[in-house]
């Protein structure tokens, strides 16, 4: 998997993306998935060390089934949560620690 780490000073935002599908460009209608820009742009990581980072991330955008399969194998997402363009899946998902979360 391709992964781009983008750092605020509070957040981390990941662009996960499966290496096969890497800088391609996918469209249908007016939707469009961009793998060729500067956001996904990233470096190859394994399976174990994409998991380490999802545990610090704030956000993940995740394209291709790998990258998909991999955040519903960790129960971050649902088949629910997971749309697709061309065929592509794709998700988003905001990851939030319990002390963030108000009742």
């Amino acid at each position: 998997m391709i992964v781009a780490i983008h750092q605020t000073k509070e957040h981390i935002i990941l662009a996960i993306c499966d290496t096969v599908i890497y800088k391609k460009i996918f469209t249908e209608g007016k939707k469009q998935l961009d793998l060729a820009s500067k956001f996904y742009s990233g470096t190859e990581k394994t399976k174990e060390e994409v998991k380490k980072l999802l545990r610090r991330a704030y956000i993940v955008n995740a394209v291709g089934q790998e990258s998909v399969a991999l955040l519903e194998e960790e129960e971050l997402i649902t088949k629910d949560n997971i749309a697709s363009i061309a065929d592509i899946p794709f998700t988003q998902v905001l990851l939030l620690d319990e002390s963030t979360i108000k009742e």
